[in-house]
């Protein structure tokens, strides 16, 4: 009877050990994946700008360097088909699936340096 007592507790103790590893690698990874993402997003390309005035409380006036966006908006029930479709247009359109605003000649295409932002109104 000790001995299934001892045997049962010693398979409890490996049991929660390779759960205690399991849960600490899980870990370490959401949180390098994390600090990886952030990473990437710091180095990613900003408008331009030039600082007028700084405000109370961390506002700040700025004046930025003309530059493009590609947008659109979806008409569409699911979020998901919203989603994939908007992206497509958009993507479309910065490879140079597009007509240029002023003037005659040839598609544009744009550099795609910021990750797409989507906002369900």
């Amino acid at each position: 009877m000790i001995g299934a007592v001892a045997d049962r507790n010693a398979a409890l103790g490996w049991f929660f050990r390779i759960l205690m590893g399991a849960f600490s690698v899980l870990g370490v990874l959401r949180y390098g994946a994390g600090f990886y993402a952030w990473r990437a997003a710091e180095q990613l390309e900003r408008p331009v700008y030039t600082l007028v005035q700084r405000l109370s409380n961390g506002v700040e006036l700025r004046r930025y360097e003309p530059y493009l966006i590609a947008e659109t908006t979806v008409e569409k029930a699911g979020f998901r088909e919203s989603t994939g479709d908007g992206f497509r247009t958009c993507a479309g359109y910065i490879f140079g699936k597009n007509k240029p605003k002023r003037g005659g000649g040839d598609s544009e295409t744009m550099a795609m340096t910021a990750p797409v932002r989507v906002s369900g109104q």
